[in-house]
């Protein structure tokens, strides 16, 4: 079974001469034309066009050129959808890491009393960065710490820090106790 060239490639009743002329035609992108074609084919400029006229007629030049633009534009859009899944997974990865890492940093905060609004800040970023890399929108987040170290409210109580509009990263969510930015 024989396969047929994709528009954009020699077809079996071009010459060498009219698919070398066709390509320079074809890679010209938006600004082509079959005189500027003529000219990157080697033809003088104000020249006999005619010939080209007549290869860009008989082997549908305009056309062609227009499958080899939407095949470009396809591979394109292939590729940013990929680089899109790339780097959303990387952000996963890369937000994970963070919230395990800040998670456990505000745990020990909680247990001695004392909590940054930076650190819950992080926190709130991580959880922000995954959701967006997985494309959830709307609902809540919350994280839960048990709390119980001198000066921290009583044994069994449980620290609540939310994250309430997905859409956007809130600004810190507690008031500050003093100027050291601790709760």
């Amino acid at each position: 079974m024989e396969v047929r060239p994709r528009r954009f490639e020699r077809q079996s009743d071009e010459s060498a001469k009219a698919f070398a002329a066709f390509a320079a035609y074809r890679d010209m992108g938006t600004t082509r034309s079959l005189a500027k074609a003529g000219v990157k084919a080697g033809q003088k400029r104000g020249g006999n066009s005619t010939t080209f006229e007549n290869w860009s007629r008989k082997h549908q030049w305009v056309r062609r050129a227009q499958a080899y633009d939407d095949h470009l534009d396809k591979q394109q859009r292939q590729q940013h959808a990929k680089n899109i899944t790339e780097a959303n997974e990387r952000h996963r990865q890369v937000a994970r890491v963070i919230q395990g890492k800040v998670v456990e940093r505000i745990r020990q905060l909680a247990a001695d009393g004392e909590l940054s609004s930076s650190l819950v800040r992080s926190w709130q970023i991580a959880v922000q960065t995954e959701r967006e890399a997985l494309g959830i929108d709307g609902g809540r987040v919350g994280l839960q710490i048990p709390v119980g170290a001198p000066g921290a409210p009583e044994q069994g109580e449980v620290l609540m820090i939310s994250l309430s509009r997905p859409d956007r990263v809130p600004g810190p969510p507690l008031e500050l106790d003093d100027e050291d930015d601790e709760y």
